[in-house]
């Protein structure tokens, strides 16, 4: 399995990842204020699984760069 194409960012991803964020907390709220009812999952995602996402991708670009210039001036 290539994780370059799902963890290494580029300007597209980091903006693709945003919106993700942001139409996740939209969601949330509308149920809640459409159907006043308290949705979780929603919240979940925006609260924790796309910020941890965002983190692993950048801690994985980092790493790609760091190996990727280490290999250059072998």
């Amino acid at each position: 399995m290539n994780l370059e194409k799902y963890l290494y960012l580029s300007i597209r991803k980091v903006g693709i990842i945003f919106a993700f964020f942001i139409i996740a907390l939209l969601i949330h709220n509308a149920f809640y204020y459409l159907f006043d009812f308290e949705e979780g999952f929603f919240l979940l995602l925006a609260a924790f699984v796309i910020p941890v996402y965002f983190l692993i991708c950048i801690i994985y670009t980092i790493f790609h760069h760091v190996k990727r210039k280490l290999k250059k001036k072998n």
